[in-house]
């Protein structure tokens, strides 16, 4: 659910993202900002998608993403995740939090130990409900 949060100038992280070489560079710099290993890379869909991915490629393991289907965000396309697990959350662009906030609600349903939370671009105003 988008936040409804509108500011002067608009980011679309995609085009950036659209080239693989600096989708890799950028990847690999915000990767290296979470030293824990993680077994698992996580990102909620659409935009922390191809982020996710290349976080994933830069720490050799597997990129999955929750997505919404109605009201319900969840896990699709035969994704699984074992209690245990450690999970890196990635997004493009962080605004309310609500959505990363519900991706890490259902990461501890699963049993899931959060390593960090990153973004591409913070555009936060204040305290998020991460």
């Amino acid at each position: 659910m988008p936040s409804g949060l509108h500011t002067e100038r608009f980011i679309e992280t995609a085009l950036v993202l659209q080239y693989p070489h600096l989708a890799q560079k950028l990847a690999k710099a915000l990767s290296d900002r979470f030293p824990a290993d993680v077994d698992v890379v996580v990102s909620p869909a659409m935009g922390g998608v191809v982020l996710g991915q290349e976080v994933a490629r830069a720490r050799r393991c597997r990129a999955i993403f929750f997505e919404r289907r109605g009201e319900a965000m969840g896990l699709r396309r035969s994704f699984r995740l074992e209690s245990g697990e450690r999970a890196l959350v990635i997004e493009d662009v962080l605004m309310a939090g609500r959505t990363t906030a519900e991706v890490l609600s259902l990461l501890g349903a699963y049993g899931v130990r959060v390593a960090g939370v990153g973004a591409l671009v913070d555009r936060s105003t204040g305290p998020l409900p991460l």
